[in-house]
């Protein structure tokens, strides 16, 4: 038996930047998509104040997303771990790139 994976591809990059923290980003955001963070991801919140970065994670978080996984082999910050228990969102880690990964995934679900 087959089973069929209960969220769609392609994966999307989900961390919302100044510009795309406007109202409306999540209007068209899909929570049945894996979400993936990686190193332009980090860059970007790594220069938020832990405050800023709380709010981000809050924002993503709040949805019903399958999983958010961090690319990289990259360590989840304390911000995201507090808003995933809050959330009860599954928080996944990769050693690829987020390329790599997402090519995988893409192979391994894309045909079903």
């Amino acid at each position: 038996m087959i089973l069929q994976p209960d969220f769609t591809i392609p994966v999307v990059i989900p961390i919302p930047t100044r510009a795309s923290s406007a109202p409306g980003f999540f209007d068209y955001f899909d929570p049945k998509r894996l979400q993936v963070i990686g190193r332009v991801e980090t860059t970007y919140l790594s220069g938020l104040p832990p405050e800023e970065r709380l709010l981000r994670f809050e924002e993503l978080l709040r949805h019903d997303i399958p999983a958010l996984i961090i690319s990289r082999g990259l360590d989840p910050y304390p911000e995201c771990m507090e808003m995933a228990e809050k959330h009860d969102r599954t928080i996944l880690r990769s050693q690829d790139t987020t390329s790599v990964f997402m090519s995988n995934v893409i192979a391994a679900f894309g045909s079903m």
